[in-house]
């Protein structure tokens, strides 16, 4: 902590706690003291001496006497700032993935080998007519029993069966929407899927074809018509 050791002599660990993390200390102090346990382990910050945090792992025992008195305590404390900033780094590394995950207009699930939901954007849930919370830890063939009968779960399992990618649209058989289009990105733990809802395209589709086919059957029926007006 940067201190001498008369220093410390000097103080006390709450005048040395971080401010955020002394009713923390206080709280499982007074436990100690009031023996409503043997011992006390927390992970909590201290102040260096020059004003920045360290993260501790500290450890404190009472030493009693023969008469059960309180003659002492021992106090064993390492430094973990360096795992600490890992986690937080992580948490902010994950906190990011889920904000573009979740704002993504396209579909994205994940799902285990066991076809069970690991994770779904709000989109995709959307897309299926359910809520995260609702299939989160749920098997897809639980949620969508008609699933297995379909392009989607022979597509997924080959995907995972080869370890390859797969591209395919088809009408879907959960509700909320008709047609979907998905990509299934397989690995050793399972498959990710995005998609996404293209039914609009696919009726702008039909309704092309229709059009086309009017005009070739108008376009057919030219030259009778004019034979007959002849």
């Amino acid at each position: 902590l940067g201190y001498s050791e008369e220093e410390l002599l000097a103080t006390d660990f709450l005048s040395l706690t971080h401010p955020d993390d002394v009713d923390t200390s206080e709280a499982a102090w007074r436990r100690l003291m009031t023996r409503e346990i043997p011992s006390i382990r927390l992970e909590k910050r201290y102040m260096h001496k020059d004003g920045h945090a360290i993260w501790c792992d500290s450890s404190i025992a009472i030493v009693h006497g023969q008469d059960g008195s309180v003659e002492g305590f021992i106090t064993q404390t390492h430094d973990i700032t360096a795992r600490k900033q890992a986690e937080i780094n992580e948490q902010r590394a994950l906190s990011r993935l889920q904000n573009v995950l979740y704002s993504i207009t396209d579909g994205m699930a994940m799902l285990d080998r066991e076809w069970r939901y690991l994770f779904i954007n709000p989109q995709g849930a959307k897309i299926v007519g359910r809520s995260p919370e609702q299939l989160i830890g749920v098997s897809v063939l639980d949620a969508f029993p008609d699933w297995k009968n379909t392009t989607f779960y022979r597509a997924a399992s080959e995907a995972l069966a080869t370890q390859s990618t797969r591209h395919f649209e088809e009408r879907s058989p959960m509700p909320g929407t008709h047609w979907l289009e998905c990509h299934c990105y397989p690995s050793d733990e399972g498959l990710t899927i995005y998609f996404r809802d293209i039914t609009s395209k696919k009726v702008a589709e039909q309704h092309l074809k229709d059009r086309e086919r009017q005009f070739v059957g108008l376009a057919n029926a030219i030259p009778q018509l004019a034979y007959t007006e002849d």
